[in-house]
């Protein structure tokens, strides 16, 4: 099957947010093929998972300051800005997943795989607790670790056969480490140089190509994604979303 890669570079939060939902929305109604989506950000942000709790993520750190917006996904907290994106949206089929840790299993197995050349201890995590606050205070099941500190992790959101994964991957240690406090690492910690980021990206569709038998192609966002996207960035800046909870 024939997969698209997107890289759409740095760009706000709200956006970055709103692009995965017009992808999945968009690929539920039969527009286009998988993706696979590369992007940054264009200065540090928060994204929250979509159950946790304003007030009580303010008591672990502040959110005045930096901009913060609830993701569709689940999961805990990321501080993002020295870190990769991935998103995958694509059918429970196309990766042949019955189950949320499946599919969250397969995808990190995918990514690993891509990137273990740059240092064999880099594996999918077994063990470890379902869930913190933080997302990379400490490895969980289905993650991505080196020397069993944290390097990368992701959250599914799951709807009529079709799921979107959002991943992050440490390429650098942020200076905001109250956010990142714990077993964590990042990719220029295991090469002990800087890495290009075309590079790593790469690495991660090698892996994801011989995992799930697929070929891809590059591509752009198509006219509809985007007019979708500009309209629901909107939702994303609303502080209504973010304070859902």
């Amino acid at each position: 099957m024939r997969w698209r890669i997107l890289e759409t570079g740095r760009r706000s939060v709200y956006y970055n947010m709103a692009v995965d939902e017009a992808l999945f929305s968009c690929l539920k109604h039969g527009d286009n093929y998988p993706v696979i989506r590369f992007y940054r950000w264009e200065k540090p942000c928060i994204t929250i998972g979509y159950f946790q709790s304003i007030p009580a993520l303010k008591r672990i750190f502040s959110l005045q300051g930096i901009n913060y917006v609830r993701r569709m996904t689940g999961g805990g907290a990321v501080l993002h800005g020295t870190d990769l994106a991935i998103s995958i949206i694509c059918r429970y089929q196309d990766i042949n997943s019955k189950n949320t840790l499946e599919s969250y299993n397969k995808i990190s197995s995918a990514i690993a795989s891509g990137i273990s050349c740059l240092d064999p201890a880099i594996r999918v995590e077994k063990e470890g607790s379902f869930f913190s606050n933080l997302c990379f205070n400490a490895p969980q099941p289905g993650d991505i670790v080196c020397n069993s500190k944290k390097l990368a992790g992701g959250a599914q959101r799951r709807s009529r056969g079709y799921l979107l994964y959002q991943g992050s991957i440490l390429v650098s240690k942020p200076c905001k480490e109250i956010v990142l406090q714990g077993k964590n690492i990042s990719i220029e910690e295991i090469t002990s140089k800087e890495i290009k980021i075309k590079n790593l990206e790469q690495l991660i569709i090698s892996g994801i190509q011989k995992q799930f038998k697929i070929n891809t192609e590059e591509s752009s966002l198509s006219k509809k994604e985007i007019i979708f996207a500009k309209k629901i960035e909107k939702k994303y800046r609303s502080r209504a979303w973010s304070s859902l909870y």
